[in-house]
């Protein structure tokens, strides 16, 4: 049922000042990687890595075995037969009365308003009858689907669902069974006409040969691990946010899928037996997005924090057809859960408007709103053991690290967990976790160097105590983007340990993962396309239930594997296993959960793009079984061939694996998490350049709308971004012949594989400065052969496509603000569907001319200069030639033709307290002359704000002593008070993709609207 506080629509998206651009590559296995940048002018003769957008920002990420050959829709298990509507119906099962918590509606007892004293809790509500009112358990849904009898069936009938009502038929003669199809050789027909094995009974069960002393026979005659003693009414252990929880007895997982909208539940009670049990609607509204579940330590009632805007609670998770319950509607993008030890309490984490809820679970009420830093992601609430809830902490990440000196510097940031007692003042202790000096050693330009690198994208937060020690530890994305850009130092995998009693950082056990994978698995075999993975993306860890040790299990959603780190009680930190040094799962791991049992260990690990749960036995160090949870889009019926490609356009993006890094260091999403942005600011060769939010690259509903990618607008095609994947993290690529081998430049061209020239029978393809077209490359087939790889740079872009901006933040002072942003002029600049005057305004083509002797005529775009008299609007330096190119550029030399248009300068080149304007190789970067617009989608998650990351908040963007070029752009005499600049902001923060655009003024359209390509 809705909640009474109501339901928000689905608002999304939010906006950037700053960013860097898409980017990555990713084949057969992999995922696009994102971290290379180069953004400057493809002549400048710097090195492969150029002429990449500064969206890029991957790191030097890696080039995972080139030869698994990994396919977007592999691993998926769709055998076990559960239809992923199975169980529930996304508006079904909600009770109007349902959830009431008895606080409503006074102390009379009345049909219209029945309320029970004490309140009736989750899986009941309060009905009025014969005058007095009463708790009534909710009865699942009579649907056709999953057919629900109230009062239940007995042991010899089924409930039955016919023209829209539910009944109980006889199943079979419980005294003269007979089953149909009869049982086969070794089989009886039981009561319920069922077969069954005939040795088994299921009230005397004997297992051959017989259990060992920690094992019991169960009822299918199988031997499995003791369960635990019985259940007191508090978890086992500390709770925290991930995609995957399991039950206090180990009897039940449970899955968010994020791109189906709902939650899988398994029955994992017996090992090698594991079954999917239902699948549930995360919402009564779609497109809702589940990030995080846990489960209720009465094993059954589950909670999940939808991204879309709210809490809903699944009952009767134990049995066959869980229902939702009840839903909560909330602002801002929920992603993380975790409960207090006794379950009464639910805290959750808004991603984009800093706030943490507080929720009463009987009857999912929100008792409070904290704000919290900026943008918190994950959390954990500690458990001591009691069943007392008033003497635990709550720890949250905040997802970005905060700047701590200049940008673009390895040591330049820090992690940030907060700390907030659960009874009591909400008073906040920050524990700062130090950037790490020397994060990773390893060949860099040629030489062996030594690079540092800071926490950012705090992923997951997990408490665990062993051997008398109660720790905290967090997981991060190592960021390195001092450069130089190289795959295997740019990016990285870090968990950095608190000491929990003292809310202090252990500096000694901070770790670099892939340092540690380095040091303890060498490359033996000198083959980097096989063998050895480094962790690309980590997203949470979990622990081995047994206080005796610290072993535990750390998911990397791009190189798609489990690594084992174990802590000694001497504080020493190994990883791998002798067995199997790295665990192989799923497509895309978000999270993982393991038994609270000693014995018999398992982990359940929820893929998100191959749709299934791996499970995971610690005895064999592998994964053992592939559940399905919910259908890919391949097995849908009927197929929808565009969520297909969109589908396998994200497996590429996301994946470090095959041809899109080297080893598995870099992917896409490891600067563009969920398709958004990291918010660093890296050292490419074009200069400091921020990640840009690709939220904001196509307009919604409009495929053709493109915006101009990276700062300087020097590409016009998702496709140039293949030489990210082979520059950057060594990938193969996917530009790929028809044996196999890449598609390169002919001897004698220009070694940067922006400047490839491809030759086939009858066509030099020039792709030099925006001339040429990598999409038609792709789309020919006697340049680019094979037929598995060719097309996957096509379904990136059907992905990127398919990337929402975050929900905005709601305001009051959003309309005041919205005004100011128009007397400001801001449209000049940030406007349109996609928030952004910049366009692609033309469809790149085939040009045949030969290199080097031509590279483009300068009015091959424009047939007359644009009249200076027209950009009235505008400020006076905005770029304006005849040619419309960007000028000297540093160096004398035009860097940008076709795209220049785009161009603006707003004084932000070379802003106080930005990174230095210095390119990777240190000379002066590129971008004097103007930027390339950025969209407004997306920008709660952008801090730091312009290309150099100069303004660290949204307040410092209006800043009229350092930033009054940027400020007055639109408006020369335009000023803000502190209550007008923060009307502004909040303006700004309610932009999303369902905010009604502001018009693109037509005197600040520069680039030619009615374009026709000149041959």
């Amino acid at each position: 049922m809705r909640s009474s506080i109501g339901f928000h629509t689905l608002i999304g998206l939010g906006l950037f000042l700053a960013g860097c651009s898409t980017t990555g590559s990713n084949d057969e296995g992999g995922g696009v990687q994102d971290t290379n940048g180069s953004d400057g002018d493809v002549t400048d003769g710097s090195d492969g890595t150029d002429a990449v957008d500064a969206t890029d920002g991957s790191d030097a990420t890696d080039g995972i075995v080139a030869t698994d050959g990994s396919d977007a829709t592999d691993e998926s298990d769709a055998t076990d037969g559960i239809d992923a509507t199975d169980g529930i119906d996304a508006t079904d099962g909600i009770d109007a009365t349902d959830g009431s918590d008895g606080t409503d509606g006074g102390p009379t007892c009345t049909p219209e308003t029945p309320v029970c004293e004490p309140d009736c809790g989750i899986g009941a509500s309060c009905v009025y009858e014969a005058g007095a009112c009463s708790c009534k358990a909710v009865v699942p849904p009579c649907t056709e689907l999953n057919p629900a009898c109230d009062p239940g069936c007995s042991g010899t009938e089924t409930c039955v669902y016919a023209a829209g009502v539910c009944a109980c038929e006889a199943k079979c003669d419980a005294g003269a069974p007979a089953c149909d199809p009869a049982c086969g050789a070794g089989e009886v027909c039981d009561a319920t006409c069922n077969c069954v094995a005939e040795p088994c009974a299921a009230d005397a069960p004997v297992c051959e040969p017989g259990c060992t002393a920690e094992q019991v026979c169960n009822s299918d005659c199988a031997c499995e691990a003791k369960p635990p003693d019985p259940i007191p009414d508090v978890l086992l252990r500390p709770s925290r946010s991930s995609s995957v929880d399991i039950s206090p007895d180990d009897q039940i997982v449970a899955m968010v899928n994020s791109d189906g909208d709902s939650v899988s539940f398994f029955d994992v009670g017996t090992s090698d037996a594991e079954v999917r049990t239902a699948t549930v609607a995360s919402s009564l509204e779609a497109l809702y997005e589940p990030m995080s579940v846990v489960i209720h330590p009465n094993g059954k009632t589950a909670f999940v924090a939808n991204r879309g805007g709210s809490v809903v609670a699944i009952a009767g998770i134990d049995t066959a057809a869980p229902w939702l319950a009840t839903e909560l509607a909330l602002d801002g993008e929920p992603v993380g859960t975790a409960l207090s030890p006794t379950g009464a309490t639910l805290y959750v984490t808004d991603w984009v408007g800093g706030r943490l809820y507080v929720i009463d679970t009987d009857g999912l009420t929100l008792t409070a709103t904290h704000a919290l830093g900026t943008n918190p992601f994950a959390i954990a609430v500690t458990n001591d053991g009691d069943a007392a809830d008033d003497d635990e902490q709550v720890l949250v990440t905040e997802f970005y690290g905060r700047p701590e000196g200049k940008e673009a510097q390895d040591l330049g940031r820090q992690g940030i967990v907060y700390a907030a007692p659960t009874a009591g003042a909400f008073a906040v202790t920050e524990i700062p976790l130090a950037a790490l000096a020397s994060c990773f050693t390893g060949d860099l330009a040629g030489s062996v160097q030594t690079t540092g690198c800071f926490p950012n994208q705090l992923t997951g937060i997990t408490v665990h105590t062993a051997f008398g020690k109660t720790r905290a530890y967090v997981v991060s994305v190592g960021a390195a983007p001092q450069g130089p850009v190289a795959f295997n130092h740019n990016m990285q995998a870090n968990v950095s340990v608190i000491d929990v009693p003292t809310l202090k950082e252990i500096p000694a056990l901070a770790k670099n993962l892939n340092q540690l994978v380095k040091d303890q698995q060498p490359d033996s075999d000198g083959d980097d396309s096989k063998g050895r993975r480094f962790l690309n993306m980590p997203m949470g860890i979990a622990f081995v239930g047994n206080p005796d040790i610290a072993v535990g299990y750390v998911p990397a959603a791009g190189s798609d594997i489990l690594l084992r780190i174990a802590y000694g009680e001497d504080d020493s930190v190994t990883v791998g296993s002798a067995t199997n040094f790295n665990i192989p799962v799923g497509q895309n791991p978000q999270g993982l959960a393991t038994k609270n049992a000693k014995l018999n260990a398992r982990a359940y690990v929820g893929n998100l793009i191959s749709r299934d749960l791996s499970v995971v036995s610690f005895a064999d160090q592998a994964t053992v079984a592939t559940v399905e949870s919910t259908p890919t889009p391949e097995e849908e019926v009927p197929v929808d061939a565009d969520a297909v490609d969109a589908w396998k356009g994200k497996r590429f993006f996301n994946t470090s694996t095959g041809i899109w890094a080297k080893e598995g260091w870099g992917s896409c999403q490891g600067c563009h998490f969920l398709g958004l942005s990291d918010s660093v600011t890296w050292s490419f060769a074009a200069g400091p350049r921020q990640t840009i939010s690709l939220d904001g690259q196509y307009a919604t509903g409009n495929p053709s709308d493109m915006r101009a990618l990276n700062w300087t607008a020097v590409f016009d095609e998702t496709h140039d971004f293949e030489g990210n994947t082979r520059g950057t993290s060594g990938g193969k690529g996917a530009i790929q012949r028809a044996d196999g081998t890449p598609v390169a430049s002919p001897a004698g061209a220009p070694a940067p594989f922006a400047q490839i020239t491809v030759e086939d029978a009858t066509t030099v393809e020039n792709h030099q400065a925006l001339n040429g077209s990598m999409k038609h490359l792709v789309n020919t087939p006697a340049i680019c052969g094979n037929t598995k790889t060719c097309p996957d740079w096509n379904q990136i872009d059907d992905y990127i496509r398919t990337v929402r901006s975050p929900r905005a933040v709601t305001s009051a002072d959003a309309e005041v603000g919205r005004a100011l942003f128009l007397d400001g002029g801001c449209q000049k600049c940030h406007s349109g569907p996609k928030w952004t005057t910049s366009s692609t305004f033309y469809q790149p083509q085939i040009f045949t001319g030969a290199l080097p002797t031509r590279v483009f005529e300068a009015q091959r775009a424009f047939t007359t200069a644009k009249d200076p008299n027209l950009l009235k609007a505008l400020p006076a330096n905005t770029n304006k030639d005849a040619t419309l190119v960007a000028g000297d550029d540093s160096t004398g030399t035009p860097a940008l033709r076709r795209q220049a248009c785009n161009l603006r300068d707003v004084g932000t080149f070379g802003a106080v307290g930005g990174s230095d304007e210095k390119r990777a190789n240190g000379t002066e970067a590129q971008g004097k002359n103007g930027f390339n617009p950025p969209s407004l989608l997306g920008i709660a998650l952008g801090a730091p704000y312009f290309h150099n990351g100069a303004a660290l908040t949204l307040a410092d963007v209006f800043d009229a002593t350092r930033f009054n070029q940027h400020l007055t752009a639109g408006n020369p005499n335009f000023t803000l008070s502190s209550t007008e600049r923060d009307q502004l902001i909040a303006f700004l923060l309610s932009v999303d993709e369902n905010t009604t655009p502001v018009t693109i003024p037509a005197d600040s359209k520069l680039c030619p609207e009615n374009f026709t390509q000149l041959p």
